[in-house]
């Protein structure tokens, strides 16, 4: 049987653990059952997990390995026959090799308090508390507001406390509100 991805501790497995274990991660998103959830929960709650907000980085701790900062502009104005301002900047913080993280922050050259940081790295599933998956952190003034993950062809939208979408004029397009 193969090893169960960590934070669950191997040795408080049974067989039927894994049996199910395995299950879950031949189950597609739609194909999980009430029941399944609720010995999922079980599973959980009788091994040594932690709770996924104890698990989760804090999006201030990147290893800082190699950052450079480059001042931009729209993206349609390079090329343009005429000249365009650099209105913004862009900083890039590479900590892959140390920490899985590459961390990028936009902001405006006059207003640096409104930066926009994304950071990507591999996290764990909150689906499932096991899968790593392919992750962006989205922060706006240092408070985390969303996180995005990669579950296998979709994508899942997970919006932290407090956090809604509040929809707008335009139809598909809302406000993040905190």
């Amino acid at each position: 049987m193969p090893e169960p991805t960590l934070p669950i501790d191997p040795a408080e497995l049974t067989p039927d653990d894994y049996a199910f274990l395995d299950h879950m991660d031949n189950a597609g998103p739609y194909d999980v059952s009430e029941s399944d959830e609720v010995r999922w929960a079980g599973l959980l709650a009788r091994t040594s997990m932690p709770p996924i907000s104890q698990s989760r980085p804090s999006i201030n701790q990147v290893v800082d390995h190699s950052t450079s900062t480059v001042s931009i502009k729209h993206w349609n104005c390079y090329g343009a026959p005429y000249p365009t301002e650099l209105t913004h900047r862009a900083t890039v913080t590479d900590s892959r090799a140390e920490s899985g993280q590459c961390r990028v922050v936009l902001a405006s050259r006059d207003d640096e308090t409104n930066a926009f940081d994304v950071l990507a790295e591999i996290n764990t599933s909150p689906v499932d508390g096991l899968l790593h998956a392919p992750c962006i952190h989205l922060t706006a003034t240092d408070d985390l507001i969303a996180s995005v993950y990669q579950i296998g062809p979709q994508l899942m939208l997970r919006l932290e406390l407090d956090v809604s979408l509040v929809p707008t004029a335009i139809p598909g397009v809302f406000w993040i509100k905190p």
